[in-house]
């Protein structure tokens, strides 16, 4: 798994060599280091997930911006429960957005999450096999 932000991209873009558009160069991420899954954060643009040759964007939410500290966290937190739970990647990336997109409306890296804001991010039971 990798998450990177749009800003991280273009760093890897250079140190690998990767061309064409974002959704290419994750491709090819993805392939020479075999990742299961890969996600761009785009901070107000939302995000766009990949999942072997499944693709999800989503367009983010809007939000009055206090602190962006801790939103990448929030999101990757969100990514990885969405994950393990198995949910599909429309889901998780509108859950790992949302979580981002309040963090953002708080002061400090890590403001407390209300639990109905929690109960609203559609987490679903892990399975653990």
């Amino acid at each position: 798994m990798l998450k990177l932000s749009d800003t991280e991209l273009p760093v890897l873009a250079d140190l690998f060599a990767l061309r064409g558009e974002h959704r290419e160069q994750l491709d090819t991420l993805a392939k020479l280091f075999h990742l299961d899954a890969v996600a761009l954060t785009r901070g107000a643009r939302g995000s766009l997930l990949l999942q072997g040759k499944r693709a999800c964007e989503h367009p983010g939410f809007p939000v009055a911006v206090v602190d962006t500290v801790g939103a990448g966290d929030a999101f990757t937190a969100a990514l990885v429960m969405g994950l393990l739970a198995q949910q599909e990647l429309e889901v998780i990336n509108e859950s790992a957005n949302r979580l981002a997109a309040y963090v953002c409306s708080q002061a400090g890296a890590t403001p407390r999450i209300p639990e109905e804001r929690l109960l609203g991010l559609r987490f679903a039971q892990i399975k653990m096999d």
